[in-house]
């Protein structure tokens, strides 16, 4: 309502903001259940029925295979000298292209960056639910797609074996309990490809001989993965968006697991294509939505941290080691926020919407 009413007032003051509009009527159709743009990838097709046609032998039908689940997780930070915790927000991808995720956030301690357990074992498993109702049909990804942000290079080893141990549990224990009440044997262990997605470095790049953009910029598209990347690590810097002004930074991606056996230009496809599914652009973003909305939900995190909600964030410290206590802060749990839904009933539409758009 409040979205027409602005809508009306810019048209009827004789203001022209068609961007702004669109921007707007993005966000609004978003939280409606509605989407910008879909890629329809090798991986990810969508069904197509024809009219007329009969399936005469529905007891034969093969079970479309199943879609990779998406899941972005960042951490945000307080100002320095801040007493506030730092906020931790998980995201879950809830559609076959995922293009719609769902969010949940949790308080983290106080200038912690990696996630507590807790805060895995009781935001995660709703989202993996109703993934399993509504895309699974009844059933639980082969594939996840882990995306993560804001971790350094000295924190990989940890990250392997907090973060990703305790989901891999998660998605054991559900195995085991629908297998338990189907009275049949445990389905294989999902497997994960795990991705640090970074921004914060110093690489630039500049074509040569006019194949830039207007900017001198590299083109959407453009993947570099020698001479600047590590001889060792599974890494690559994607260009993945056209920037408006100055130079473009690319992000640098860095694989540190990959179970599902995916090929280099699997990967580096799937990194491209998704960040054209940005529900609040009609463009292609420079980051995977996954981490972006999780950045987003974070950010959005201490509105519902009673007593603390006007803290600005800082992103001060992400990437450069284990972040050290504010002033002030203490080892013990911080408060959890306050509830904003129930995500157990099926009717609940703000708590598996996109309320942090």
């Amino acid at each position: 309502m409040r979205a027409g009413q602005a809508c009306r007032r810019l048209c009827a003051t004789g203001e022209r903001c068609p961007q702004y509009i669109s921007n707007l009527l993005m966000k609004v159709n978003a939280k409606l259940g509605g989407a910008t743009s879909h890629v329809v990838t090798e991986e990810i097709k969508p069904q197509k029925l024809k009219m007329g046609a009969v399936n005469i032998n529905p007891g034969k039908a093969k079970t479309p295979p199943l879609p990779p689940m998406f899941i972005g997780a960042d951490v945000s930070h307080p100002a320095p000298g801040s007493h506030a915790p730092s906020y931790a927000a998980m995201t879950v991808s809830l559609d076959h292209t995922a293009t719609r995720y769902a969010a949940a956030v949790e308080t983290n301690k106080f200038r912690v960056e990696v996630i507590k357990t807790r805060n895995l074992q009781t935001c995660l498993p709703p989202l993996f639910n109703k993934w399993r109702i509504d895309v699974g049909r009844g059933r639980l990804p082969k594939h996840v797609y882990y995306f993560r942000d804001g971790v350094g290079e000295s924190q990989y080893k940890k990250l392997l074996a907090t973060e990703v141990a305790d989901m891999k549990q998660i998605f054991r224990n559900m195995n085991e309990n629908q297998a338990r009440l189907d009275g049949e044997k445990p389905g294989p262990e999902v497997k994960f490809t795990v991705v640090v997605a970074e921004k914060r470095h110093h690489i630039r790049f500049f074509p040569q001989g006019g194949a830039g953009d207007d900017n001198g910029n590299p083109l959407p598209g453009t993947i570099v993965e020698r001479d600047v990347t590590d001889t060792l690590d599974n890494d690559v810097y994607l260009c993945s968006h056209k920037a408006i002004k100055g130079t473009a930074r690319p992000t640098h991606y860095t694989v540190l697991m990959d179970e599902a056996g995916l090929t280099v230009d699997s990967l580096q496809k799937t990194l491209y294509e998704h960040c054209y599914q940005y529900i609040r652009s009609t463009t292609s973003v420079s980051l995977h939505p996954a981490v972006y909305y999780a950045h987003l939900a974070s950010n959005r995190a201490r509105a519902h941290d009673a007593g603390r909600g006007n803290d600005p964030p800082s992103d001060k410290g992400k990437g450069k080691g284990p972040a050290t206590l504010s002033s002030g802060a203490s080892d013990e749990d911080p408060a959890p926020l306050l509830s904003m839904a129930k995500r157990n009933e099926d009717r609940d539409w703000i708590g598996y919407g996109m309320w942090f758009i």
